[in-house]
């Protein structure tokens, strides 16, 4: 058997880090406030992004969450995709 080669070993461990969706979660928060713009912002904060594309986003009440879900959701992914140069966010999940 062969020696793997360094190249592909520190691949493997960069991949195993998943240091890329570490690093656009925290873009997404660097962009929050612009992305979201400063109303919803004080309601609400990035939590968590999974590696499939699916931010997780703490509100701070169940009206916020009502309203965010049936008017927001959508254009909020737009813009953060927008800011981030990608479409790294698939859908966007509220949670009090």
């Amino acid at each position: 058997m062969q020696p793997l080669p360094i190249q592909s070993i520190l691949a493997k461990v960069l991949k195993n880090l998943d240091l890329k969706r570490k690093q656009e979660q925290g873009k997404i928060c660097e962009f929050w406030k612009e992305g979201v713009g400063s109303k919803i912002a004080k309601h609400t904060s990035p939590h968590s992004l999974t590696s499939w594309g699916r931010l997780l986003v703490n509100v701070d009440s169940s009206p916020w969450v009502e309203e965010l879900t049936r008017f927001h959701k959508e254009k909020m992914k737009k813009a953060l995709n927008g800011l981030l140069g990608q479409e790294v966010i698939k859908e966007i999940f509220f949670r009090i």
